[in-house]
């Protein structure tokens, strides 16, 4: 399970995709899904003004009926930044996350964002941790029989 780590250890060393206020949707769009992610912090100066995801995209722009390719991400981004610092606990940042019912949690320290979790990165980590109870109960059936 999650509870022991803590969201710094779970950004690791991924990648931050990081696009500026005035970009296009349309291209923050292209960032997301050339790098296979749900969501870009939206950055200026090296001050996070927002967050931009796949259902910003969706909701505000495609469903409201805004051109991606001329409206700017500052238009639809999510102004109110949720974020936890990297000692706080996995489990921690999991509740969190369903509190506020967001999909991606950016980690910050003094100000800075040092990484991003999603959902994803929970889900993948505990898929990780029943397999390997799969196979530890598997050895011990074969073990018994």
């Amino acid at each position: 399970m999650t509870t022991g780590r803590t969201l710094g250890q779970m950004c690791g060393k991924k990648d931050l995709w990081v696009v500026g206020p005035n970009s296009t949707i349309a291209a923050a769009a292209q960032v997301m899904r050339d790098n296979r992610v749900g969501a870009v912090l939206v950055s200026e100066d090296g001050r996070l003004n927002g967050i931009l995801s796949e259902r910003d995209v969706t909701y505000r722009a495609v469903a409201a009926g805004l051109d991606p390719n001329i409206t700017a991400v500052s238009e639809v981004m999510t102004r109110k930044v949720i974020t936890a610092g990297p000692e706080t606990r996995a489990v921690n940042g999991l509740q969190q996350m369903a509190e506020n019912q967001i999909r991606h949690l950016p980690v910050t320290d003094g100000g800075t964002v040092i990484g991003i979790v999603s959902l994803r990165d929970f889900l993948t980590e505990e898929l990780a941790q029943v397999q390997d109870e799969i196979s530890f109960e598997g050895a011990v059936a074969e073990e018994l029989w």
